[in-house]
């Protein structure tokens, strides 16, 4: 039973028992390379804990829609100077567009439902704090 009271100086220098940190999971053989330079990105970010099993699979849903976001995005580049040359490559790139934002919608929800986007880390609250911190000027900046 523990003493009622202040610690000692002597308690307080004890640190405790160190647990053991948690795995951080591996990425499926599944995600192509730039997908697994994703999921370790954002796994080795947030806390080792974060990914439970129950969420691996919307992690892994995550990091194919912003590689995949990324592919329709180099390709939305490389026809960009020719889209407007006639009809069928003005549609080809509307159309690339419409795939890069339904992989952008995709990716973000992903990421709202396991709360890593700012809207899940901010409430109004720190989010006006946060903006009115950001807006102040700073004495060094003067």
């Amino acid at each position: 039973m523990a003493k009622p009271g202040r610690k000692s100086a002597v308690a307080l220098e004890i640190s405790p028992t160190v647990q053991s940190l948690g795995q951080r999971p591996q990425p499926p053989i599944s995600l192509n390379t730039r997908a697994t330079d994703e999921w370790n990105r954002v796994v080795n970010r947030m806390p080792s804990d974060w990914f439970t099993d129950e969420t691996l699979s919307l992690l892994q849903a995550y990091c194919e829609h912003v590689a995949e976001g990324e592919a329709v995005q180099l390709m939305i580049e490389k026809v960009r100077n020719t889209a407007m040359a006639d009809d069928e490559s003005y549609k080809r790139y509307r159309d690339l567009l419409r795939d890069k934002e339904l992989q952008t919608r995709a990716a973000l929800s992903c990421a709202t439902k396991m709360r890593m986007t700012q809207q899940s880390s901010y409430n109004a609250l720190s989010s006006n704090t946060a903006k009115k911190t950001a807006s102040t000027v700073k004495p060094w900046d003067a």
